[in-house]
């Protein structure tokens, strides 16, 4: 007797999309943190990716996290190069008009907020958050429907414009260029989301407090 194949049901098929279902939430939640911060930049960014980490948690079992000295290696000399792309970028950049302005103004989203709270911060949950939905979570999925280039391409795409309520050239492309690397690193070294996080952790925080970009 011919068997006929069922067709998914409605919860199967927001458990195989869930990661796509996702999708407009980091557009609404940069939105607001950028536009109108119910409580300031940096508590707002706090607030949403913690909540993009809280989203991920169906899929964390399926994320690959393997601490090893050689991601760790490669987490912080990915981190470092991307910041001494974008330092020293800087300051080739600075004599194009209005590119010293762009730049100052991301700083001045500090506030009255110290930054020893600021590195905290950029710890946990937004270096973790971030990675852990991009990668782990959105990346992981485009995995599995698109050639990995092509996934890691369109993740840093999705990445990039969420950033476009910024108005500010400057952070995409920071946004742009990171998306890559750390897209591409994650498809390379197997999935494995640690040596991103590391990265992820080691610009934040040479960008916005060790160093900053001049």
């Amino acid at each position: 007797m011919p068997t006929t194949d069922k067709p998914p049901s409605l919860f199967n098929k927001i458990k195989r999309n869930y990661a796509l279902l996702t999708l407009p939430l980091p557009f609404i939640l940069w939105f607001i943190t950028f536009t109108r911060p119910p409580f300031g930049f940096w508590p707002t960014l706090a607030l949403s990716t913690g909540i993009l980490l809280v989203v991920s948690v169906p899929r964390m079992r399926k994320i690959k996290f393997q601490p090893t000295i050689r991601g760790l290696v490669i987490g912080v000399a990915l981190g470092a190069a991307l910041f001494a792309l974008f330092y020293f970028g800087a300051q080739v950049a600075n004599s194009i008009p209005g590119f010293p302005a762009q730049v100052s103004s991301v700083y001045s989203l500090r506030g009255n907020v110290p930054l020893w709270a600021i590195a905290g911060l950029l710890l946990f949950p937004i270096g973790l958050g971030e990675a852990t939905y991009w990668q782990g979570i959105i990346l992981s999925h485009l995995d599995k429907r698109l050639k990995p280039w092509a996934a890691a391409i369109l993740t840093s795409f999705l990445y990039t414009i969420i950033h476009l309520p910024t108005l500010n050239l400057s952070l995409m492309l920071v946004a742009l260029v990171c998306g890559l690397a750390w897209s591409f690193t994650f498809n390379k070294l197997g999935k494995n989301l640690f040596p991103i996080l590391v990265s992820h952790i080691i610009f934040d925080e040479f960008a916005f407090v060790l160093f900053m970009i001049p």
